[in-house]
């Protein structure tokens, strides 16, 4: 998927910090920027509804459920995803 070197993996472990090829890897692997794409969107919605509409817990985690569904269900708001045609 990101065309790493991957003969490092064929061999022993405790080998592997000699290998440039395991370096190289690694050091690729731990730059990446690690996004958790369902929790922000989670906590996007929280921001966006807390204290909103409603102060009560209860009501605000049944709100929540309800935006959740509604998103998955009307992804975004064409007329066509909202009207239910294909």
């Amino acid at each position: 998927m990101m065309d790493l070197p991957d003969g490092f993996l064929t061999v022993d472990p405790d080998l592997w910090e000699d290998r440039h090829d395991y370096k190289l890897a690694s050091e690729t692997v731990r730059l990446l920027k690690v996004v958790n794409d369902h929790a922000e969107r989670g906590v996007a919605l929280i921001q966006e509804y807390s204290g909103f509409i409603t102060q009560d817990e209860l009501q605000l985690q049944f709100l929540l459920q309800v935006v959740n569904e509604h998103r998955r269900v009307y992804p975004d708001s064409r007329k066509q995803t909202l009207s239910g045609q294909p």
